[in-house]
């Protein structure tokens, strides 16, 4: 199928989702019966609390949060969200840990993704279910050398999963990944209590634009999103980039897309360095504070998206870059290849200098040959419709929780 034809495909509305008849339907019990839902104790809506240690606008855990409240504030639910900061979120109820009354819940739906000192004197003070969503800890050891103590956040963020796992309230862990699912296993939870359920993302509206890169310009555009840590590969992009000049003479832009974190300067400065030293820095852009019409903007005009992340619990961007039409180049890394799904030019991390070559040719042949790049793209959008789409998730956050406190 062409390219304009699948992107023209796309509905720009969609009925709503089973799962949210479900919902409606729980709330709309829970109003006249109390022994319908334990939770419910004659109130009604159901309150519930959606609770991490900050609520950042654009994020890929900032969007899963937001995802959840739009959706169940829609099915009747009385959604409020417990941060310890926020930033550019509107019309959402947040409160701060120190203002919130556990009493006051019904369910708590807790965001485990870090360290959270606050958020286990939530867990161990409520007194009602708990549904985990569980976006996995990076090791620290990607941190170590560049950041100490970040690196024993991460560490402590671990332990308190191997913590959380063993809570005697009544809960349940959805995973972003099956990737994530593992790990929860393997930190001691019960396979029986732990589901997968995708992250809430922005791939439905980036399905509905329109690829317009230009794959006879002289000059090749491809990158990645993400912030700019350790584990996020970077080192390796620039290395492929180097091998591509290298090989194929051919003038090309890389663009590094996301936020820089000051405890991270020195890491930064060896981004630099290398860039330097590779011959490279007239094709490498940095793009510190993307905003989201800038990020969308790269995704419809990019030739290809890269990928070398080498720790990543789910990784959004790439569900995004198919969605955009973008093909998708990645390394088989922790979540990266389950995310990416079938039919899609994903490799071990590269290793030695010849690895790096490798990308580079697989870059040139997906710039080169029509027909394998939207074959990578129709299989890439073919994944976000049956998979990640708004109401897959939706269908299956809300099953779940249905599940959960009938």
């Amino acid at each position: 199928m062409p390219l304009s034809i699948l992107t023209r495909s796309v509905p720009n509305s969609r009925s709503l989702s089973i799962g949210c008849f479900l919902a409606t339907k729980i709330t709309a019990q829970s109003r006249t019966s109390n022994s319908i839902c334990s939770l419910s104790r004659g109130r009604s809506p159901l309150n519930v609390a959606i609770c991490h240690q900050g609520f950042a606008g654009g994020d890929a855990i900032g969007n899963d949060i937001a995802g959840m409240y739009r959706l169940l504030e829609q099915c009747g639910f009385y959604p409020t969200v417990i941060c310890e900061w926020k930033s550019q979120i509107e019309a959402i109820r947040t409160i701060s840990p120190e203002e919130t009354t556990l009493n006051d819940f019904d369910l708590i739906v807790y965001h485990h993704s870090l360290f959270w000192r606050s958020g286990q004197k939530i867990v161990e003070g409520a007194r009602c279910p708990i549904i985990f969503k569980y976006h996995n800890i990076t090791p620290g050891a990607f941190f170590r050398p560049y950041s100490e103590r970040y690196a024993n956040i991460c560490a402590a963020g671990a332990r308190q999963t191997e913590c959380l796992v063993q809570l005697k309230a009544k809960h349940i862990w959805l995973a972003d990944s099956e990737y994530n699912k593992a790990d929860l296993v393997q930190a001691g939870a019960d396979l029986a209590h732990v589901f997968v359920v995708p992250p809430f993302n922005r791939s439905e509206r980036l399905l509905r634009t329109t690829h317009i890169a230009d794959y006879t310009a002289p000059k090749a555009t491809w990158g990645c999103v993400g912030r700019l840590v350790p584990n996020k590969g970077h080192l390796h992009l620039l290395r492929t980039a180097a091998a591509f000049l290298r090989a194929f003479r051919r003038d090309f832009e890389v663009l590094i897309i996301g936020q820089h974190d000051a405890e991270f300067a020195n890491y930064y400065r060896e981004i630099q360095e290398l860039t330097a030293n590779l011959g490279i820095a007239d094709h490498v852009d940095f793009v510190m504070s993307p905003s989201d019409e800038l990020i969308r903007d790269f995704y419809r005009s990019s030739h290809i998206y890269l990928c070398c992340s080498e720790h990543e619990g789910f990784c959004v961007p790439i569900v995004e870059a198919q969605a955009a039409g973008l093909p998708v180049l990645a390394a088989a890394t922790s979540a990266v290849a389950q995310t990416a799904g079938e039919e899609q030019f994903v490799l071990p991390l590269p290793q030695e200098e010849l690895d790096y070559f490798v990308y580079a040719a697989l870059i040139n042949e997906l710039l080169d040959e029509p027909r394998i790049r939207r074959h990578i793209v129709e299989a890439g959008y073919r994944n976000v419709r049956s998979r990640f789409s708004d109401e897959s998730i939706e269908n299956a956050f809300l099953g779940r929780v249905y599940d959960f406190i009938r």
